[in-house]
């Protein structure tokens, strides 16, 4: 559910970016040459594209528990506990499906401006407007999953490393004396 919510606002966020960026190349073009950085030059962009592709999450925390319930409160109203402790809960599924949007769209949007634009802070324009339906989306998104993997690996090997310091296994010492042999019976 928060991958899916995730992709549908980067994917919004990403089309918005580079509709922009192809009606608007003169005036980014105008920035960079009074001395702006990629990022001071695409700001106004970056804004509008991310507040776009975070409308549908703001409406759905705007109508959730009002005009819908959602799921995991309905599930757990109906699985007997109080509404207010299901409200909670829902209210932080909601949260946590706007902050993964907000930092998944971030990120793309960071990578894609570091792909249009050389290390010279020169916008290389013509790629997007030589672009039909097909920019590289999927090289973007596949960054962004590549960026994903990478994440949760350190944030597993972050838990595992804190289970390990919170259970630590015995030593074998601690075995030594279940592993010795038992003496020799004399008969």
């Amino acid at each position: 559910m928060m991958l899916g919510n995730c992709l549908t606002c980067i994917s919004v966020s990403l089309s918005a970016l580079l509709a922009d960026l192809k009606e608007k190349s003169e005036v980014v073009e105008h920035y960079l040459a009074f001395g702006a950085s990629k990022y001071e030059a695409t700001k106004p962009l970056l804004n509008s594209s991310i507040r776009l592709g975070l409308t549908g999450q703001l409406n759905q925390m705007n109508i959730a528990g009002i005009v819908a319930i959602p799921g995991m409160m309905t599930g757990q109203i109906l699985g007997g506990n109080p509404p207010l402790t299901a409200a909670r809960y829902q209210i932080f599924v909601l949260l946590m499906n706007a902050c993964t949007s907000v930092i998944g769209s971030f990120a793309v949007m960071t990578l894609t401006v570091q792909e249009l634009f050389d290390v010279d802070h020169k916008f290389l324009g013509e790629i997007v407007r030589k672009r039909k339906n097909t920019f590289s989306i999927t090289r973007v998104i596949e960054l962004c999953i590549q960026w994903l993997a990478r994440v949760a690996k350190n944030v597993v090997n972050l838990l595992l490393r804190k289970w390990r310091e919170l259970h630590p296994t015995p030593s074998t010492q601690e075995f030594q004396p279940l592993l010795r042999t038992p003496p020799p019976r004399t008969s």
